[in-house]
């Protein structure tokens, strides 16, 4: 049998009768291996485990570990604590309860004689507050200080924006309680635009704004600490404060280039790539992207960045590794589809990847061998190229998809016992897919025998096979063949 294109990412462009490619809760894995099935598969993406409910009625609004890996986690005005015995702490009340929150913190000591000072800062836009994590107290930022969005830490300084301003405060050495705003401010010069957010890349602050992004250096010079560097200037800004994230030395945002949606990357460069296909693009033009929060993490070797968009009701993913895009969701029982995807901030909690939303107050650990979001499906959906042959007639015989089979779950009545893919056709080039599903079983547990087949398909001059899978099992797309003849006219 012919092979069969069933491994790719994301690519639902503009015009579905040239390229509608979709990948959803599936992501591409490359093999190095030269004795491998094939070259590349497709991956379910990570389940929802939960750690613990917080049983309140506020949603999440930021995760943060801390230099000693201590789990703090913001829920409407609280502050609070994860331990390790998964038992929550209550470790303050806040001035604030609404938007994410921004994290930095400074753990250093001054010198051997005296004492670590061990500070986490807290932003909301609204106020700002300083936990001291050795001695658990929780403090509002008074006197000379002005709010804002976001925070970083460099040198043992905590830095800041100011909302809607060009311009970044910064505290004293080693004491994020005191501020001296009025006099203590660096503002951008390049352009008047405010700033969005801070980032620290390469031990250079980047103050990234609307339309903008300047990069600083630490001088050390108590008249001037921090001097924007000679050619530090990217003509390109971020839509939004939580727009952008980072890991491993590598900084991706969503920007805009003449009024349009680009997502940029730099692993410190001031020439970023855009990672941004034709059609992710596309879908970021038909979408209300003003909300976006996004965040990045590492896991099994690929780094993803993960962009989140509130009333787009849209999460798409670019994994660095194989600069590959693919779309997340939670599946919503009310509709059969799927929303965005429930995480909208993480952290790494010893070697957990913990993951929390804003709706509701439950957190979760993010793992691969969690085939649910806490109990509710994962609908994973791989539409795939365009078959044709110069518009001439194809009949479609079979066609055998190959995956990881064998994960069936043990019980006589649990759904996924007999694991199925569904396949849906489309002849008219993806606009429609026909009524009628076709299910093949993937195999019970312990059967990896199984041949998951599909005959007598009809025929088409422009065909588009869209698989999913629903089970909560282990899946692993590694290839597909097909037996068809090309007719005719």
């Amino acid at each position: 049998m012919a092979k069969m294109d069933v491994i790719g990412g994301a690519y639902k462009g503009r015009f579905l009768g040239l390229d509608g490619q979709e990948c959803i809760n599936l992501y591409t894995e490359m093999s190095p291996s030269a004795g491998a099935k094939n070259v590349a598969s497709l991956i379910g993406t990570p389940g929802l485990k939960i750690l613990k409910d917080l049983e309140l009625s506020a949603p999440c609004r930021g995760l943060f570990t801390t230099a000693r890996d201590r789990l703090l986690i913001v829920v409407g005005n609280r502050l609070l604590e994860l331990t390790s015995r998964l038992e929550i702490v209550t470790l303050g009340t806040l001035s604030s309860s609404n938007g994410t929150m921004s994290f930095a913190e400074i753990d250093k000591q001054p010198d051997p004689d005296s004492a670590a000072v061990s500070q986490v800062m807290m932003v909301d836009g609204e106020s700002g507050h300083i936990f001291n994590t050795s001695t658990n107290t929780l403090t509002t930022i008074t006197g000379d200080y002005k709010t804002g969005t976001s925070v970083i830490s460099q040198n043992g300084f905590f830095i800041q924006n100011i909302n809607d301003s060009n311009k970044f405060i910064y505290s004293n050495y080693l004491d994020g309680l005191t501020w001296s705003a009025s006099l203590n401010y660096i503002a951008a010069e390049s352009s008047p635009d405010p700033i969005e957010s801070l980032a620290l890349l390469n031990n250079q602050v980047w103050l990234m704004n609307t339309k903008s992004i300047e990069i600083w250096d630490f001088t050390g010079d108590p008249n001037l600490l921090w001097r924007r560097s000679g050619v530090g200037y990217i003509n390109t800004g971020v839509v939004s404060t939580h727009a952008s994230s980072m890991i491993n030395g590598t900084i991706a945002w969503l920007g805009t280039d003449q009024g349009k949606d680009i997502v940029w990357m730099s692993g410190g460069s001031y020439n970023p790539t855009r990672i941004s296909t034709h059609a992710i693009e596309h879908i970021l033009g038909t979408i209300d992207t003003k909300d976006c929060i996004s965040f990045a993490y590492q896991q099994e070797g690929h780094q993803f960045f993960v962009f989140n968009f509130l009333s787009g009701n849209r999460t798409l993913v670019y994994d660095v590794s194989t600069a590959m895009w693919h779309e997340r969701g939670s599946y919503n029982p009310g509709t059969g589809l799927n929303d965005r995807h429930i995480a909208l901030y993480t952290t790494v909690w010893g070697s957990k990847i913990v993951v929390c939303g804003n709706i509701g107050s439950q957190v979760f650990e993010w793992s691969l061998d969690q085939y649910t979001d806490n109990g509710r499906l994962i609908k994973r959906v791989r539409t795939c190229p365009h078959i044709h042959a110069d518009r001439k007639r194809i009949s479609f015989h079979e066609i055998e998809l190959d995956v990881a089979k064998g994960y069936g779950l043990t019980g006589s009545s649990a759904y996924g016992t007999n694991p199925e893919v569904v396949l849906t056709i489309s002849n008219d080039g993806g606009y429609n897919y026909l009524p009628h599903e076709i299910k093949v079983s993937a195999g019970k547990v312990g059967d990896r025998l199984e041949k998951i087949s599909f005959h007598r398909l009809g025929m088409s001059r422009d065909r588009v096979h869209r698989f999913t899978f629903t089970a909560p099992v282990r899946w692993c797309v590694i290839d597909g063949s097909m037996n068809v003849t090309v007719q005719g006219s």
